[in-house]
């Protein structure tokens, strides 16, 4: 029971850092013979001035680990799977200027080349991540803005993700956010939220 608690609580903990934002989760189960560990009911909650509850959901996420790996700096995840997720984007835009000034994953903020992530004091205490292999499944859409109650519903593509690391070396978040805001604006049937996605996000 302590061991449940201690690895489920260094891969949940590890996993917020990465995102830089807080995570909830409704139960853990780890299968020890398969070194798996299964969060169900996943939530990202989203800020009080945006209208969707959360940023994400997620029914499953399954994390095949390397045990040894956990008592070092880096955790080595041989495979992360996420099933039946949804992802909720909101853009604060100016109407006349056609031009998002926020949205609620700060992925304008994330693109910019100037951004730099959070830098946590307690270095020595810090593990990194390397997950060999991201895969997404069944997964949908659900887009606003904050000047129409309106929002737009999409299912995104099966996508897999290769070699992903908060550390340097490996492929980066914003490369990952900038293939789903490709695949989204490929797929979204509305005029107005292709503008914005191609104007603000160069796709």
């Amino acid at each position: 029971f302590f061991n449940k608690i201690l690895l489920s609580k260094i891969i949940f903990f590890n996993l917020s850092r990465i995102i830089e934002r807080p995570l909830i989760v409704s139960k853990v189960d780890i299968n020890y013979n398969k070194k798996e560990i299964i969060f169900n009911s996943l939530q990202v909650p989203n800020d009080d001035r945006f209208f969707y509850q959360n940023i994400f959901e997620a029914n499953k996420i399954i994390i095949k680990y390397k045990f040894k790996s956990l008592f070092t700096n880096l955790i080595e995840i041989e495979s992360l799977v996420v099933k039946n997720s949804k992802i909720f984007l909101e853009f604060d835009n100016q109407v006349d200027l056609k031009k998002i000034i926020d949205d609620n994953v700060n992925i304008i903020e994330k693109l910019n080349e100037k951004y730099k992530p959070i830098i946590y004091k307690n270095k020595k205490k810090d593990k990194n991540f390397i997950i060999s292999i991201a895969r997404i499944k069944n997964t949908k859409v659900f887009m606003k803005t904050l000047d129409n109650k309106n929002n737009v519903k999409i299912k995104l593509s099966d996508m897999d993700f290769f070699k992903i690391s908060n550390s340097q070396g490996y492929q980066h978040y914003k490369d990952i956010f900038k293939i789903i805001l490709t695949d989204i604006f490929f797929k979204v049937p509305d005029i107005k939220f292709k503008k914005l996605l191609k104007k603000n996000y160069n796709l």
